[in-house]
Parts: C-alpha cells; structure tokens; sequence
C-alpha cells in the first residue's frame, strides 16, 4: 500500500513536522506560565 500512495506518507510527514514543532512550543509556553 506504501509503495502505491507514497504521496500520502510524504504529506503526513509534512504535516507531522509542524504538529510536533506545536506541541513543544505550547509545552514551553505551559513551563513559562507556570514558573
């Protein structure tokens, strides 16, 4: 199924980058609000 629709792994990794880049910055702004 890979090997047939690899432009939906590439488009979920470009997807998966930002979420992650997200959820470290609200975590960081979480630590900072609460110290």
């Amino acid at each position: 199924m890979s090997f047939l629709y690899p432009s939906i792994l590439f488009f979920s990794g470009l997807i998966a980058i930002p979420v992650i880049i997200h959820l470290f910055r609200f975590r960081k702004f979480r630590i900072v609000y609460f110290s």
